[in-house]
């Protein structure tokens, strides 16, 4: 998995939901496997924590997470 940073104020995605969030505007931020994930909502972010590799494991998604992180 390729390592992955956030930018401040740029748009990530909510890796269980899809939805956009920045680090300013995130419920709740996760660290998995060298990457940083941010959460619109605590509700997605327990969601993430009970299974993590069933949403870094999508390439769709990751791909629109690596799409707005400064690598």
């Amino acid at each position: 998995m390729k390592e992955r940073k956030s930018v401040e104020g740029v748009p990530e995605i909510d890796p269980v939901n899809g939805e956009e969030v920045t680090s300013e505007t995130a419920a709740a931020e996760r660290q998995y496997e060298g990457g940083t994930f941010h959460f619109s909502s605590l509700a997605t972010a327990a969601e993430f924590d009970a299974n993590p590799a069933k949403y870094c494991d999508d390439p769709q998604k990751l791909a629109r997470h690596d799409s707005n992180s400064n690598h």
